[in-house]
């Protein structure tokens, strides 16, 4: 299933690359276009061979805007049930099929799962910084975040969030319990009422550690200048691949803060099991007892951690020494006059490492130039 609009260029892009992918069976193409002035991209729909399976072009007559038209394309799982979604700006690895059928098999029963991601994020979205999932046997983690950059929806999967979505079209994303930057997304987004879904149903995205699309971050609706901020590495392979795909309860998991779900694990046999984690210091309300956090709070510190480890987490696994995490007992205050969690030169380096002049003004740029697109 292929979402476009009046990009030429990514739409012939992006249909090169699926033409390139591994294919064990027949597999019907859908180009849905909604209505522009630029007919060349119908052309281009019109011209380009596939010589997997079926070709449909769906043409629509009026403008639906890219939040309907996203909606109209999950509403074909009841035509053709399980559908891989890429929006026109992407491009898709060889290995992506192979990947959406084996997620299929494997975890299409769970109701834990809401999709199949193909793409795997390197940044947290809250705050930009790198996201590393800690890496094991898997080659597959939970997120709970949705996607759109390279997905797989099932018939199932698809009904359960429109049905949500239908009852629930005008909520507030004003809420303290969910990611700040889901209401500073525009009206035309549909991704965040996923994502909304995702967390007041306590379902996940199951995603690649290797990603098998990425983004190109041509000029669209959501972004006024080309940006490359979202273009990440993708699985590259001469041959057919099979994944490891463990059993649900050995997969990392990770929450829509991108923090990790199975650090509290960590603590569950301790006295601090009711506890929230924080890390990146980018949630707004706590509802435990206790909270390990990167931010500098008044309230009584029983334990420090360091920030020397990647993935993050591990600092705190492995008792790095430090004074960057804090485990704090909400339940009592106190006056924190040693401020020393936010050392920023820490955290760059942590992040970035030895930057010199020129990246960093560059970083500053760019940061300039996402506040332009935002």
């Amino acid at each position: 299933m292929v979402i476009a609009y009046n990009r030429k260029e990514s739409l012939e892009r992006l249909l090169l690359s699926l033409a390139q992918a591994y294919y064990d069976r027949e597999v019907d193409l859908v180009i849905s276009i909604d209505k522009s002035d630029n007919s060349s991209v119908i052309d281009i729909a019109k011209k380009f061979d596939w010589r997997f399976g079926k070709k449909e072009i769906i043409a629509h007559k009026k403008n639906l805007g890219l939040r309907e038209h996203v909606l109209f394309c999950g509403q074909l799982t009841k035509k053709y049930g399980n559908i891989c979604v890429f929006e026109d700006d992407l491009f898709a690895s060889k290995n992506y099929f192979e990947y959406s059928i084996q997620a299929i098999e494997k975890y299409s029963e769970n109701d834990m799962i809401a999709g199949f991601s193909l793409y795997s994020h390197k940044r947290n979205i809250e705050n930009n910084l790198p996201f590393i999932p800690l890496k094991n046997d898997s080659d597959v983690y939970l997120l709970q975040y949705a996607m759109s950059w390279g997905q797989v929806w099932t018939k199932k999967q698809w009904e359960n969030f429109f049905e949500w979505y239908s009852k629930n079209k005008d909520i507030s994303f004003n809420n303290g319990n969910l990611p700040s930057h889901l209401a500073k997304w525009p009206e035309s987004s549909w991704l965040k009422y996923f994502i909304y879904f995702c967390i007041v149903e306590n379902k996940y995205f199951l995603y690649p550690y290797t990603s098998l699309s990425t983004n190109f971050g041509d000029l669209g609706t959501h972004a006024k200048i080309k940006d490359s901020t979202f273009q990440v590495d993708i699985e590259v392979s001469s041959h057919s691949k099979r994944f490891n795909l463990a059993e649900i309860e050995k997969l990392q998991i990770y929450d829509s803060f991108f923090e990790s779900v199975c650090l509290k694990s960590y603590f569950k046999q301790t006295e601090y099991s009711d506890i929230e984690i924080d890390l990146y210091g980018e949630k707004r309300e706590y509802n435990t007892r206790y909270l390990l956090s990167s931010k500098d709070l008044d309230y009584k510190i029983i334990k420090y951690y360091g920030l020397e480890l990647k993935p993050q987490e591990l600092n705190v696994n492995c008792n790095i020494e430090g004074n960057y995490f804090k485990l704090y007992d909400l339940d009592n205050t106190c006056n924190n006059e040693d401020k020393t969690l936010y050392l920023d030169g820490q955290k760059t380096l942590y992040y970035f490492g030895k930057i010199k002049f020129s990246i960093l003004r560059s970083m500053l740029i760019q940061k300039f130039r996402d506040k332009l697109r935002r």
